[in-house]
């Protein structure tokens, strides 16, 4: 059954309109017009109001363009009508390098410019209220972003994978920083947060692994898990005015940390800083309270570091090399000794099903160590199924290969047996 969503899409689709560089849906539902700020007019012989049409870009006319402009205004039956969203997906995956956007628009929607991985530069006009999840997400040639003046209303991931972005300008409207807002954001050195941001939901910096410091000001209400988790190169955090909330391993695994002040000397659980090493001993005294709890995830940390560090490339360069190696071997044996006693006979097959058994021993050896570091590592990668296929596949194969080259040598040794017997 179709979504809301899908249906949603799909109407837009099909009512849509071509004008210069873009494709155009003209909104005349009352009730989100009204939403999108368009006054609502009451005529005295209707029940229904009636309010301002305005424009919904969604999609391009020209799949390959490097530079659009979305106008103020878009052109429909012979009037002018106000462009005021980008809808969903409008430019998902496209080739834009340079986009300008004219004063009219209030709403940028849901991945509206998702994977645009050549989009260089965008200027967001100040009258835009809401941008939606993931809506710049993988625009990883991004670098600089300036937020709207009326911005007040973001959602999840909106910058998540901009690799290149290093300059963000947060705006004094907004309230929060929404969940991994800013997560891979590779290239983040710096950030000034304005007195009116009150919470960092979770995961919002997570693995911006250049940002070096950050500065809460006394307005800071709430920290929420994993906000700041892998940032590398943090090395100092400073609190202000205040209680802080802060959530389940907010700075996890930020290694450098090592310079806190806290709000009104307060102490926190430990299990906020886990995988924080340079934190020194008296502050960790003197700031934070060691649990049982707080020991265990210091633990998982230290081996799920140390997977990440050398188990993947144990199982990588060894686990895999050699099973794959150990399929080769198994197969050919089988394969060698079946022509082997063809070709020679019975003299050979007692040195053949010696080495079919070594080579068995070693297949299953490998095949043991590989699983068991997978399930270890919890290794997911695209070759994963097709080694379970080879291995799979080889051992039905030798298994045959085996059971053939056996029932042979017992019939030919049954024949041999009656042979002398009808001899003697």
């Amino acid at each position: 059954m179709a979504s809301y969503y899908q249906i949603e899409q799909k109407k837009r689709i099909d009512l849509g309109f071509c004008y210069n560089d873009c494709i155009y849906y003209i909104e005349k539902d009352y009730k989100k017009l009204h939403e999108l700020g368009s006054e609502l007019v009451f005529s005295p012989n209707e029940n229904t109001p009636k309010a301002e049409e305005l424009a919904i870009v969604i999609g391009l006319t020209n799949t390959n363009a490097k530079s659009i402009v979305v106008p103020e205004f878009t052109i429909y039956d012979g009037k002018e009508i106000k462009v005021a969203v980008i809808g969903s997906e409008a430019f998902i995956d496209s080739q834009l390098e340079h986009i300008e956007i004219k004063a009219n628009l209030r709403k940028i929607e849901s991945r509206a410019f998702l994977r645009c991985r050549k989009l260089q530069h965008i200027m967001l006009p100040n009258g835009i209220s809401f941008i939606g999840e993931e809506a710049f997400g993988s625009c990883s040639l991004l670098s600089e972003i300036e937020f709207p003046e009326m911005l007040e209303n973001v959602q999840a991931r909106i910058f998540e994978k901009c690799e290149l972005l290093k300059y963000v300008y947060i705006n004094n409207k907004l309230s929060y920083l929404s969940t991994s807002m800013f997560s891979e954001c590779k290239s983040i050195e710096k950030i000034v947060l304005p007195q009116n941001i009150k919470t960092i939901q979770s995961g919002c910096f997570e693995n911006c692994i250049r940002l070096e410091s950050i500065y809460f000001h006394k307005n800071i209400e709430c920290i929420e898990s994993l906000s700041f988790a892998g940032c590398k190169r943090l090395t100092k955090i400073r609190f202000y005015g205040r209680p802080v909330k802060m959530g389940h391993e907010a700075f996890r695994g930020c290694t450098k940390l090592k310079d806190i002040i806290l709000p009104t000397n307060e102490k926190f659980p430990a299990e906020i800083f886990i995988g924080c090493k340079k934190i020194r001993k008296q502050d960790r005294k003197d700031l934070l309270i060691e649990s049982d709890f707080s020991e265990r995830l210091e633990y998982l940390y230290k081996w799920e570091s140390w997977k990440k560090n050398y188990g993947y490339k144990l199982l990588k360069f060894f686990a895999i090399p050699l099973r794959v190696v150990s399929v080769i071997l198994f197969l050919s044996m089988f394969v060698i000794g079946y022509v082997l006693v063809s070709l020679i006979g019975q003299a050979v097959l007692s040195v053949v099903f010696s080495i079919a058994l070594i080579s068995i021993g070693v297949f299953v050896m490998l095949t043991i160590i590989y699983f068991t570091c997978n399930l270890l590592f919890r290794v997911k990668n695209n070759s994963d199924d097709i080694f379970k296929y080879i291995t799979f596949i080889s051992i039905f194969i030798g298994i045959i290969i085996f059971i053939v080259i056996g029932i042979r040598h017992w019939v030919e040794l049954c024949f041999s047996v009656g042979s002398s017997k009808c001899g003697n």
